[in-house]
């Protein structure tokens, strides 16, 4: 990097930024489409306008279930680093609580959207 010193952790703060960030809320989207009875059309319109977010979901569930619990941390981190440039730094303190949700499965059996889905909305035995 041709940057200076704390390039480094800007980079990954913004890496993490997105693709953390942007799966919390993709897993809270999932949750919230079964809370409100729309999940199967939701993922039929993503067929036809998302096609790859019906897997990307499945796929943040079950990659991320088992150390969501370790984001929580960076997602503050991420909010610190919006904030001190002057941008909303909301989306990374959602992302933390989405993630803080999921710490009941840590170290668990192999957990899918469905585990994951129940734990955020509080209806799960691991919560």
């Amino acid at each position: 990097m041709n940057a200076g010193v704390g390039a480094a952790s800007a980079l990954k703060g913004c890496y993490a930024g997105w693709t953390k960030v942007s799966a919390a809320l993709l897993l809270a989207v999932r949750a919230a489409a079964e809370a409100e009875g729309v999940s199967e059309d939701l993922i039929a319109e993503w067929s036809v306008s998302q096609r790859d977010l019906a897997t990307r979901s499945e796929q943040s569930a079950s990659s991320n279930a088992a150390k969501a619990w370790r984001f929580v941390g960076e997602m503050h981190e991420i909010a610190d680093l919006f904030a001190s440039n002057g941008l909303p730094n909301g989306f990374a303190l959602a992302a933390a609580e989405v993630y803080d949700r999921m710490a009941p499965l840590k170290d668990g059996p192999s957990a899918d959207l469905a585990d994951v889905i129940d734990v955020l909305r509080g209806q799960s035995d691991a919560s």
